[in-house]
């Protein structure tokens, strides 16, 4: 990863790699410094925020969620007056997309993760017990899915299931769920920096 900051500007990054590092010359040590010639190769070449934003998504939402209440009376209504006050929703302040890293925690069976807006999933074939873990990673370069950080997941994964094209674009968008848990104890966390086409 290379940070990179223009003065009075926000910090952004880069991810990718240096593939040669070489001093100029050791002529112009300067206390101890000395000049190097840095070559770094972007996987990616977005500039990312310096700081993640994150979600963190349950299966059953009704702990925020009045639902009906009897008597019934008119109007009815779910507790819920407009759909910004929904969970889910995410915020890609750049103007390019953004490459999420996504983490469920079991105990679930059979996740599926949609991006509404774009309609790209993200559907596993699995099941985790109470505690086990699926990290999804998106970015380029380091695309991967791991079953309790360290066992290959990618297998499980749909043929529908594109990494390379599940991103968040720019703006608001809304990423929901389903599975099955009958505990309500299973979530889903997303992370995202935002994406800028230029630093």
């Amino acid at each position: 990863m290379l940070r990179l900051c223009w003065p009075g500007r926000p910090t952004r990054r880069l991810y990718g790699r240096i593939r040669r590092a070489e001093a100029v010359t050791t002529a112009r040590v300067i206390h101890g410094w000395i000049p190097l010639d840095l070559e770094f190769t972007a996987l990616d070449p977005s500039f990312n925020a310096d700081t993640a934003l994150g979600i963190i998504l349950s299966l059953d939402s009704s702990a925020t969620r009045e639902g009906f209440t009897a008597p019934v009376k008119a109007p009815i209504t779910t507790g819920v007056a407009s759909p910004a006050t929904r969970p889910g929703w995410v915020t890609n302040e750049g103007n390019t997309g953004a490459w999420p890293s996504l983490r469920i925690t079991g105990p679930v069976t059979h996740p599926r993760v949609l991006h509404v807006d774009s309609g790209q999933v993200l559907d596993l074939d699995v099941s985790l017990a109470p505690g086990e873990t699926v990290d999804i990673e998106t970015r380029p370069g380091t695309r991967w899915v791991l079953r309790n950080g360290s066992g290959n997941a990618a297998s499980a994964l749909s043929s529908a299931s594109r990494l390379d094209l599940f991103q968040i674009p720019p703006g608001r968008s809304e990423i929901r769920w389903t599975a099955s848990d009958y505990t309500n104890t299973s979530r889903l966390a997303v992370t995202w920096r935002s994406a800028w086409t230029a630093l």
